[in-house]
């Protein structure tokens, strides 16, 4: 006669619960993610992740011949590839923690937990794709990085935005979504622009306006949608710091057309608690972590405007 093992049921209930607890707020929190295109592992292509990724077809005005196949033109692109790779974290808990908090704090673990790892997701796709990719912009008069200085004609407003995207609608590449392209911005690139009188923040538009908002969203203008978040680049907190300018932070704002990057689905996701640690002689304390494998690469260079500039929120001198 069978007998059920409670214990072990319980156990593999809870681990279920906190797997999607953290997928949840893994991909509430994710910004960058979403604007990427998605690729696809083929069965047994192992860790491999494809993206098709084409330019456009050159144009012709001959007219066809009756009978004659049309000449077949080569398509730039193709197959792009990138691998899996594998991140992880994890936070140790007391045993004297864990034996005095309250009832659900291991739910508010997993959530800061989640966060984390949406952060470290958002700062791989910036790093890989964003942060040295694209075609550069220096904000005002400046040429490079180095002739960047604290001057209001130096900052990320407008003009900005629009030379950005002028560039992109100049190289034929498509809105990234809804007819429209996206600039992801620091809260202090984005200070003046959200003070322009054209700006329609976020809480005006309507059910017309778009299919989705944005994680992240604040407003559009001139056909550019805005999202805010830290994880766009600034010498204040960045490490890339060669050529920046001497006498003002430098801060970098990313307008985005189809086919900027490509990312993966989360694959492998695995939250890992052990209460105690085994590693603890005396069960002195427990740990929580996650695993997961993710891949993105650039796709088209073309489709993404790096602008640089100085914020007139001038904090960081």
């Amino acid at each position: 006669m069978a007998v059920n093992d409670t214990a072990g049921m319980s156990a593999t209930l809870m681990k279920q619960y906190w797997h999607e607890k953290f997928l949840d707020e893994l991909r509430s929190n994710l910004v960058l993610k979403d604007l990427g295109q998605v690729g696809t592992v083929p069965a047994g292509d192992g860790i491999t992740v494809h993206w098709l990724s084409m330019a456009d077809m050159s144009l012709h005005t001959t007219a066809a011949t009756e009978g004659t196949d049309p000449t077949e033109y080569t398509m730039s692109g193709g197959d792009k590839t990138a691998t899996l790779t594998p991140y992880n974290d994890a936070i140790k808990l007391s045993r004297h923690l864990a034996k005095t908090w309250i009832k659900g704090s291991m739910d508010q673990v997993l959530d800061k937990l989640a966060r984390h790892a949406a952060n470290k997701m958002d700062r791989v796709i910036r790093d890989i794709n964003l942060q040295a990719s694209g075609i550069a912009q220096y904000a005002g008069t400046a040429t490079t990085r180095g002739t960047l200085g604290q001057s209001s004609v130096m900052t990320f407003d407008i003009a900005e935005a629009r030379e950005a995207r002028e560039t992109l609608e100049r190289a034929n590449v498509a809105p990234l979504r809804d007819g429209f392209y996206v600039c992801v911005a620091h809260p202090d690139s984005l200070f003046d622009v959200e003070g322009d009188t054209n700006w329609r923040d976020v809480v005006k538009y309507d059910s017309r306006t778009f299919t989705n908002i944005l994680k992240g969203e604040t407003g559009e203008i001139h056909k550019i949608r805005f999202i805010k978040t830290t994880e766009a680049w600034n010498s204040a907190v960045g490490s890339w710091n060669i050529a920046q300018s001497a006498s003002a932070t430098v801060f970098q704002s990313y307008v985005l057309g189809d086919q900027c990057y490509g990312v993966s689905e989360l694959e492998d996701v695995d939250i890992i608690v052990k209460d105690p640690a085994p590693a603890s002689n005396v069960n002195g304390y427990s740990t929580a972590g996650y695993y997961f494998a993710f891949a993105t690469r650039p796709l088209e260079s073309s489709a993404t405007i790096r602008v640089e500039s100085v914020s007139s929120v001038n904090d960081y001198s």
